[in-house]
């Protein structure tokens, strides 16, 4: 028997998941280091749609995640360790191996 909460917390065991996602769709797995920044929009994490979306990667991951209206504001996105997804956003972890230009919404 598998411990669904330890399974979330474990950042390793989302890889395969997010390898077989980018086969399905013919794309190179561009994988998020679990202590590469996200902007994180941390108006309301909770509800859904929960949207993501990836710039190239630079010094950061390349991804944004928000969910509800998407703002220009300044504050908007907080720039956090990808590993913290793990408690915020467990769900979004699986696609985190596509490559610059893709959308999720989840």
């Amino acid at each position: 028997m598998t411990d669904a909460l330890f399974d979330n917390k474990n950042w390793d065991l989302h890889i395969l998941e997010q390898k077989n996602i980018c086969k399905k769709l013919n794309v190179e797995w561009v994988p998020t280091e679990p202590f590469r920044m996200v902007g994180l929009s941390m108006v309301n994490i909770n509800p859904n749609p929960f949207n993501a979306l990836r710039h190239p990667p630079d010094i950061y991951s390349g991804w944004f995640l928000w969910s509800e209206e998407y703002s220009v504001a300044d504050d908007f996105f907080k720039a956090i360790h990808a590993v913290h997804l793990l408690e915020y956003r467990p769900a979004i972890i699986k696609y985190l191996g596509l490559p610059a230009g893709y959308r999720v919404l989840i």
